[in-house]
């Protein structure tokens, strides 16, 4: 009687096991794609070409705009030099937020949270502007405490408007123009934020745990990845850094007798405790570096070294029944992490996942 009643089939928690195999995505996986997210960009500086400046180590130089026009600062001008603008990408140092351009002619003076390029890597001043007024670039950075997962930049890009060109798609102009003289182009400055990521390893989760512990468990080759599509996570953050919030999601699988069971997950973060192997530290480029010339001076202008750092793996726990009862599982899910994180309790959790 029971068996009949029992709301679910499987109370499942899925993460990282020993031992287990990095996860690799396939072409049909990920759509011929390259899945590797994209690092946040970190650090800007300005470049003169023609005065014997070159591009930083680590840093990538934007050579040219949308339309295949050069992307020099000064595009245009007489009697000026190209000014490129360089960017560098990374993970262990807070990323960037927002870019801007501050215009001294003006009277424009800099917000109290943000930084201004005021020279280039090698000492000269990092005006951009063709005439005499200084024109500066400005950036403000995330906090150390922010979550990895906000809104950071991810791309930039330079287009002449009188050539025709226009802010790519998603990308946001900045509405000044850089060039303030009588000749030369009409040069903006684009951005894009994307949701922000941090350095990691993919392995292929697996099932830790399922209950009740019997031999009839068929479903543990098809559930890990439903759970954790992402894969089973070794994430390097800043050590004052904001876990991010817990997430749920929901699946349907099919069983060899072609009933349909409806899964709901909570996938959340743990501190991961285990030493990391050299392979390991290699991988989330934990090794020790040398700072290069050219980074932008600011009181964040060196990597977190690795104890500065913290790591956290992913785990999820989830509920597989023959009931789409997805806002019911999501409460009950939600109160045993809540209860996981709470301390000893007169009833352990197993009895409240028992009497289900």
């Amino acid at each position: 009687m029971g068996e009949c009643r029992r709301l679910f089939e499987y109370f499942v928690i899925v993460g990282l096991e020993d031992d287990a195999e990095d996860l690799v995505p396939t072409a049909q996986e990920c759509g011929c794609r390259n899945s590797a997210p994209l690092a946040p960009i970190t650090d800007i500086c300005v470049i003169f070409p023609g005065l014997g400046e070159t591009v930083p180590d680590g840093f990538e130089r934007i050579t040219s705009t949308p339309m295949g026009y050069a992307a020099d600062l000064n595009h245009g001008s007489l009697r000026t030099p190209s000014v490129f603008l360089c960017f560098r990408r990374g993970y262990h140092k807070p990323p960037l937020v927002d870019i801007g351009v501050l215009d001294e002619g003006r009277g424009e003076k800099p917000m109290l949270d943000s930084n201004t390029v005021l020279t280039t890597p090698f000492g000269r001043s990092a005006n951009v502007n063709n005439a005499s007024p200084g024109v500066f670039l400005t950036y403000r950075r995330a906090q150390a405490n922010s979550a990895p997962s906000q809104l950071v930049v991810t791309h930039i890009c330079v287009i002449l408007t009188n050539k025709g060109e226009t802010a790519p798609h998603t990308y946001y102009k900045i509405p000044k123009n850089l060039n303030k003289g009588m000749v030369g182009s009409d040069v903006f400055l684009c951005y894009k934020k994307s949701q922000g990521t941090s350095k990691r390893i993919a392995y292929k989760p697996a099932v830790l745990d399922h209950f009740p512990s019997d031999n009839k468990f068929t479903l543990a080759q098809n559930i890990p990845m439903f759970c954790l599509p992402v894969g089973a996570l070794i994430e390097c953050w800043p050590a004052r850094c904001q876990p991010p919030d817990k997430s749920f999601s929901t699946f349907v699988l099919t069983d060899q007798d072609g009933s349909k069971l409806y899964g709901s997950s909570v996938t959340f973060y743990e501190p991961y405790t285990k030493p990391l192997s050299m392979e390991q530290m290699e991988k989330l480029e934990l090794m020790n570096e040398t700072v290069t010339r050219g980074t932008v001076e600011d009181a964040s202008n060196t990597n977190d070294p690795a104890e500065q750092m913290t790591f956290h793996s992913n785990m999820s726990i989830c509920i597989i029944s023959k009931y789409p009862f997805f806002n019911a599982f999501k409460r009950f899910l939600f109160y045993l992490h809540r209860m996981s994180l709470s301390g000893a309790h007169t009833v352990p959790v197993e009895r409240y996942i028992s009497h289900l």
